[in-house]
């Protein structure tokens, strides 16, 4: 009899709320300040450009060519970020288009901060204004994150807090 009472208990159990813990947890790039994630980027060698269509489609015949090299670039990247307390990351968080986007996004509004810039320049080269002769390279340079800290501040990597493996070049982007 008892036997028939926990039946329905069990079966419940078994049918019930899905097991949460198989379930893809969020990027633990969602958690990281964007000026310091877009700094450990920069740092760790920047982002490959054609990885971003890689990891989009690759399957596809004209991005299967670089499956060694934007594996690599996921892994060494990765490797990077953790070293720099990213903590739980893999390298398909760097492949998923959140990634992507945010990294496209970061471009985009450094571009358009230094076409204002630019655009203040030439307004005031056309009124004459104080210092008009010289273009404002520290308002150019202070709307990227990596450079404000490296040109403008003279801060180093290690000043930054940022931790190289042995053996790392600094990339460019």
């Amino acid at each position: 009899m008892r036997f028939l009472v926990l039946l329905p208990v069990l079966m419940l159990l078994a049918c019930g709320e899905p097991n949460t813990v198989d379930a893809v947890a969020p990027s633990p790039l969602a958690t990281v300040d964007k000026d310091r994630l877009y700094l450990l980027v920069k740092a760790g060698g920047g982002v490959k450009p054609i990885c971003n269509d890689y990891f989009a489609a690759p399957a596809s015949p004209t991005n299967s060519v670089f499956t060694t090299e934007c594996v690599a670039w996921a892994k060494q990247l990765t490797e990077h970020l953790r070293l720099n307390g990213v903590n739980n990351l893999a390298p398909r968080h760097l492949q998923e288009p959140v990634f992507w986007q945010w990294w496209a996004q970061a471009i985009t509004n450094i571009a358009a901060c230094r076409d204002e810039i630019q655009r203040q320049d030439v307004v005031r080269r056309a009124n004459q204004s104080p210092g008009w002769r010289l273009p404002n390279m520290p308002g150019f340079r202070d709307c990227d994150p990596y450079d404000r800290a490296i040109q403008g501040e003279g801060q180093s990597l290690e000043d930054l807090g940022i931790r190289r493996r042995p053996g790392s070049l600094e990339g460019s982007i």
